[in-house]
């Protein structure tokens, strides 16, 4: 009897804890907002228990870009881009300044310097780093240890589908620090040697090969008992470097143990639309009162037994 008491307890106590680490999971495929008038810099809201804003950046600042195999993506300044949804079964892509010389970017074929970085067509309307290297930075309402993520797009047989992920672990209050006006040697992983406040989680390699296009990351593991938990995620297209090892993208493509540089042989540019994300809830919040009640229930019973145990 005494052994299915304890049980019963530590099942409440349990159930409790499941209530402040809950999982979910978004799905991010609706058009909440439409392509008629688009502009650089547009959230796009999703909720499911959490809020989650999602916002488009890509490596525009500056006049030397190129996609030349020694281009200087990392050095130049991070600009807020356009987060498209073209096709919205396949999810969120990004269209970034580059692809039309006006303040908008409402046109159906490119006017500026990045080819077929336009709206409607081309593959570049996704988030890719063909050129620029595009990132979505995701801003959860509460503190979420992400460990998923699923592509609408694309066909891995015709594109290439690298991605890297990025937690924010830097100071309390981030607003200076995040994305906008960084570079993405600035805003590289690893503080003690010169990074802002990123935590590299992952590098995937071609999500899109895998079963329903999913990838999982940041999962507990003998090495990783305690996963990341941020209110601030990155994801982007190709690999990322911490600070200690050059710092800033890179085309997700190694010879070795060596990234191979963006458009030399070997290297891919990567193409894909994230059509959903996944993780836990993991923000300390306080207990609702009947879970609180059943805690309490749990621990007297824990504490019946352990006196009934010395008076025997």
């Amino acid at each position: 009897m005494n052994k299915k008491i304890l049980s019963l307890a530590l099942l409440t106590l349990g159930l409790a804890s499941l209530s402040a680490n809950a999982a979910v999971t978004w799905s991010i495929t609706t058009t909440n907002g439409s392509n008629a008038t688009p502009s650089y810099g547009n959230t796009r809201a999703y909720n499911n228990n959490v809020d989650v804003n999602v916002t488009a950046f890509s490596s525009t600042g500056g006049t030397s870009n190129n996609t030349a195999a020694n281009d200087s993506r990392n050095s130049h300044t991070l600009e807020t881009a356009y987060l498209s949804n073209y096709e919205p079964t396949n999810g969120l892509g990004v269209v970034n300044r580059d692809g039309s010389n006006t303040s908008a970017v409402a046109v159906s074929a490119t006017t500026g310097t990045d080819g077929r970085e336009h709206v409607n067509g081309g593959v570049e309307h996704s988030m890719d780093n063909n050129g620029r290297s595009d990132v979505m930075l995701l801003t959860f309402t509460d503190m979420v240890a992400l460990n998923s993520l699923k592509l609408g797009f694309p066909d891995p047989t015709k594109y290439d589908s690298d991605m890297f992920v990025l937690a924010w672990v830097g100071p309390v209050d981030p607003s200076t620090h995040l994305v906008k006006d960084k570079t993405f040697a600035g805003i590289s992983t690893d503080t003690a040697n010169g990074g802002d406040g990123w935590s590299l989680i992952a590098n995937l390699s071609n999500v899109a090969t895998n079963t329903n296009k999913t990838a999982s990351f940041n999962i507990v593991t003998p090495t990783n008992p305690v996963p990341v938990s941020s209110r601030y995620w990155l994801i982007g297209t190709g690999g990322f470097s911490s600070a200690a090892t050059g710092g800033g993208v890179t085309s997700g493509d190694k010879s070795g143990q060596n990234w191979i540089a963006f458009g030399r042989t070997g290297a891919s540019y990567d193409y894909v639309k994230l059509a959903g994300i996944g993780g836990t809830k993991t923000e300390t919040q306080v207990p609702e009162p009947g879970t609180l009640g059943l805690a309490g229930v749990a621990l007297f019973a824990i504490s019946a037994l352990r006196r009934r145990k010395k008076t025997n």
